[in-house]
């Protein structure tokens, strides 16, 4: 019963957190063209692609490590991380300032904007480790009040510049890091005076980062790219009008994708600790829970078909409408990589990080390719069809690969 307390709760938390962009939707829909809208997107996807190259799949670590390891080793090893997310941060930053000068983007109106991203990428990296860290050790009542107060901040302050002062998208994206700013700060300070920070770089704990994460690159990049690809495929092949089109049915079709991640917050770390206490002793629990979860997954993404008239009358207007018949084909891919994160955490508990790495890299090739070739050929449905195929050839792959060669899960099966 336990995990679906935790699961119920940090699901309702991250429906408070995803509040923000669906409220935004009709407001941003309102104040930014279709263009505007897909330069907003693009410049989202960026930050999006370019944070896990900070991050060295860092909380992951910490993740599979907090059941493991003592309280003094996780202390140097936040530290740690830290300091590797903020040194990747300044590499990225002066690999920018290099390369920028170079690159003709006559879609972004103002270039400074772009100048900006690292500390954008800085902000969201050291967010998402706080938040980890919180949901790793379940306390729920602090990532909720963090998860809040973040949002409100957010929605306040983007309404506000793009509204009242007519900032455009450029408003939206001050408003969103103004409030990563303020409430990552707080977030450290909170981590550290319960001791979870100790001040001490470690050489073997760097090279356990490094060690975890550079294999996983290719699946943390891979994995974002598989979202994002897909718009500046539409950005050459069509237009910006096109991206703020797709951009909007991937928005809304992303309830799906908040069901399946909330899930995988609570699942994650909870396989992790069953499966820490004893496979024998759990192995009955976990076969249930997956087969619960599946099912709910499917159930949930049947809904929203079903529903999605009235998804689009609340969050949208006519200008949007050539969004509503992609939509299917973007729920159906969330509902494979939803199921794709009930069975990848056993590789993940065994530290298989070259062969998670290198499915999500192949596939997200694979998936460019053929987006690429059903865009050109068929637009927008051609793209949002290219993400359904995929992503359900993603699932499959990893599905395959933890039933016949996952140890751990051969022996959940086998009891």
């Amino acid at each position: 019963m336990k995990l679906f307390k935790i699961l119920s709760a940090f699901f309702s938390i991250n429906i408070i957190r995803a509040i923000s962009p669906f409220l935004l939707l009709p407001v941003l829909t309102s104040y930014l063209s279709t263009s505007d809208y897909g330069t907003l997107s693009l410049i989202e996807a960026c930050i999006l692609v370019l944070t896990p190259l900070a991050m060295l799949n860092s909380s992951g670590l910490v993740s599979t490590r907090y059941y493991k390891e003592n309280h003094d080793y996780i202390s140097r090893l936040n530290y740690n991380v830290i300091l590797v997310i903020m040194l990747a941060s300044v590499a990225l930053a002066i690999f920018e300032i290099i390369a920028i000068p170079f690159l003709n983007i006559s879609q972004i109106h103002s270039n400074t904007i772009l100048y900006a991203i690292p500390v954008f990428i800085l902000l969201r990296a050291l967010n998402t480790f706080i938040l980890n860290l919180w949901q790793t050790q379940h306390k729920v009542r602090l990532y909720a009040t963090f998860s809040i107060l973040i949002l409100f901040t957010d929605l306040g302050l983007s309404i506000l510049f793009v509204t009242h002062h007519g900032m455009g998208y450029i408003g939206r994206i001050f408003g969103t890091n103004i409030s990563y700013l303020i409430f990552t700060s707080a977030g450290l300070y909170l981590i550290y005076q319960q001791r979870y920070i100790s001040a001490s770089f470690d050489k073997r704990i760097l090279k356990d980062i490094i060690k975890y994460g550079t294999p996983l690159i290719p699946h943390a990049i891979g994995g974002v790219s598989l979202a994002v690809a897909n718009r500046y495929i539409i950005a050459y092949y069509l237009d910006q009008h096109a991206v703020g089109i797709y951009s909007l049915a991937y928005q809304i079709s992303s309830v799906m994708l908040l069901l399946g991640t909330s899930i995988n917050q609570a699942w994650s770390v909870t396989l992790f600790k069953w499966l820490g206490d004893g496979v024998q002793k759990n192995s009955k629990t976990i076969i249930k829970t997956i087969k619960y979860l599946c099912c709910t997954i499917i159930i949930a993404s049947t809904a929203i078909i079903i529903f999605k008239d009235l998804l689009f009358l609340i969050l949208s207007n006519k200008n949007y409408e050539h969004a509503k018949p992609i939509l299917p084909f973007m729920v159906i891919g969330f509902m494979f990589q939803s199921l794709y994160f009930i069975f990848v955490n056993f590789d993940f508990y065994e530290e298989k990080v070259k062969s998670i790495g290198s499915t999500t890299i192949i596939t997200s090739i694979i998936g460019i390719l053929i987006s690429c070739i059903l865009t050109a050929n068929y637009g927008l449905n051609g793209a949002a069809i290219g993400y359904m195929l995929t992503m359900a050839f993603y699932f499959i792959i990893v599905f395959a690969r933890v039933f016949k060669f996952n140890k751990t899960f051969q022996m959940v099966i086998k009891q």
